[in-house]
């Protein structure tokens, strides 16, 4: 049993280093190739609130700010919200909850503030054990499900706020054998960051973040003497800087730049025949203008976010496998224009509607190649430019508009609800198609009347909620 599963663990890790060495498949450039998880990689808060969500991210509320670096409110007094669920791909229904709890609580003390926001499940683990005539074996897997943020600030010290995030969504397998590891796959290692900001400058709010994520590993191990490969993966470090400058009340500008180093994949260990070697790696760096206005219209009020961005990604395949090819890296250059697009209607001190969109005004990407020996060098160059475009992912992804609304019961007490699960079955806005049309259930009626539509409509129904309270 031990010689065979050896040989398929050699034979696994080998051709996994073949593999490594295959030119990889052709690609062309498409929009996000160099923007997509550049700016605020190592963020461990996935929440926004209903103000946001529902506008765009142009307008925002204390869910969203108690946590902020340059946007809390030292003397908050008490605040704590449930909820906070962002729209991936849609606001009519948040993403799918896995965690068991997502709550934020900010704290004015005495001698500081304190912002603290968690979301996850902890853990989730099980395992088993065996006996043979040679010895005992063991499997487990765990999963970790925890995104963590921690804001202090010093009130008789005028040194800013510093800011912890981790994120640990870690998936591992583990099966020993006689105590020596046969197999481990690790894999979304864990991230952690620490963020300086909440002082101005000249009227300038800077902050810095430095991140680091650690690498995904396998170990694949075995035979007589014991031996093992490991394979060290998706590593990395980043830097992202930036400031925001407010022209008055209701208008500010923001810059941001961001470089990530990945690491090189490391193969290492003393398994036959392969050799310790890296391989691949890279690089990105990107840069971010802003530019916000809110204009107060009596009950409505509207707002605007033009932003300009550049974003550049070198992926290199150099390796240090003897005498394997070094083929040339990828790389790939976008730069977009966007515009932000918020409504807040301000129906009474009880109801708040909101409403909001995103316009891609254009976005061009290239794909270039640079090094590579001799044999592989690669002169393709590809581009792709795209024009006005609605950005679903900012309402959703049937492209309907996203309707979100506010109740305040009492001062300091705040229910957000997303309405397009109860609103699309009536009517859709479909911005792309220019067109408003009756909602999927609206007729839709087996018995072909009013009861039975009535009880058929409220079938499904789903709300996303966020409840916050200030004191």
């Amino acid at each position: 049993m031990k010689k065979v599963l050896f040989l398929l663990i050699t034979a696994l890790v080998i051709s996994g280093a073949v593999w490594g060495q295959t030119p990889p498949p052709p690609l062309v450039p498409v929009p996000g190739a160099a923007l997509s998880g550049l700016f605020d990689r190592f963020n461990a808060v996935p929440t926004i609130s209903t103000e946001a969500r529902y506008s765009a991210g142009v307008f925002t509320s204390d869910v969203d700010n108690y946590i902020g670096i340059n946007k809390h409110d030292p003397k908050i007094g008490t605040f704590f919200f449930l909820g906070g669920y962002p729209s991936i791909g849609s606001v009519d229904f948040t993403r799918p909850i896995t965690y068991a709890l997502s709550f934020g609580l900010g704290k004015t003390f005495k001698a500081f503030y304190l912002g603290v926001y968690y979301g996850g499940s902890l853990l989730e683990a099980e395992g088993s054990r065996y006996k043979d005539e040679d010895g005992e074996g063991k499997e487990s897997a765990w999963a970790w499900e925890n995104h963590l943020a921690v804001l202090v600030r010093l009130t008789g010290i005028n040194i800013g706020a510093f800011r912890f995030d981790l994120v640990a969504d870690t998936d591992t397998e583990l099966t020993t054998y006689k105590g020596n590891i046969m197999e481990k796959d690790r894999i979304s290692s864990p991230s952690i960051a620490l963020t300086w900001g909440g002082l101005k400058f000249a009227g300038i709010a800077p902050y810095a973040t430095l991140g680091y994520k650690f690498p995904d590993l396998v170990i694949a191990g075995g035979g007589d003497p014991y031996k093992q490969q490991k394979i060290s993966s998706n590593g990395a470090f980043g830097v992202q800087l930036g400031g925001k400058y407010d022209l008055d009340s209701n208008s500010s500008v923001s810059a941001d730049t961001v470089f990530t180093y990945s690491f090189a994949t490391n193969h290492s260990g003393d398994m036959d025949p392969l050799k310790p070697y890296k391989e691949g790696g890279g690089w990105n760096a990107g840069l971010k203008l802003g530019y916000s206005q809110i204009l107060p219209l009596g009950k409505v009020s509207a707002g605007l976010k033009p932003s300009l961005l550049l974003g550049y990604v070198s992926e290199s395949h150099k390796t240090t496998y003897p005498d394997a090819p070094q083929l040339p890296s990828n790389n790939y250059f976008e730069l977009a224009g966007k515009v932000d697009l918020g409504v807040k209607y301000q129906h009474s001190a009880l109801l708040t509607f909101y409403t909001g969109a995103s316009l891609s005004i254009f976005d061009w990407v290239t794909l270039s190649h640079s090094g590579g020996d001799s044999d592989n060098k690669d002169d393709t160059k590809l581009w792709l430019f795209r024009g006005l475009t609605w950005d679903a992912s900012k309402f959703n992804t049937s492209n309907h508009l996203g309707f979100g609304l506010t109740i305040t019961p009492s001062e300091g007490f705040i229910i957000g609800l997303g309405l397009n699960g109860l609103l699309d079955k009536l009517f859709y806005i479909d911005l792309n198609g220019m067109q408003v049309g009756t909602g999927t259930d609206f007729n839709d009626s087996e018995a072909n009347n009013v009861g039975d539509w009535a009880t058929h409509f409220l079938r499904g129904l789903k709300f996303d909620i966020t409840l916050s309270y200030k004191m």
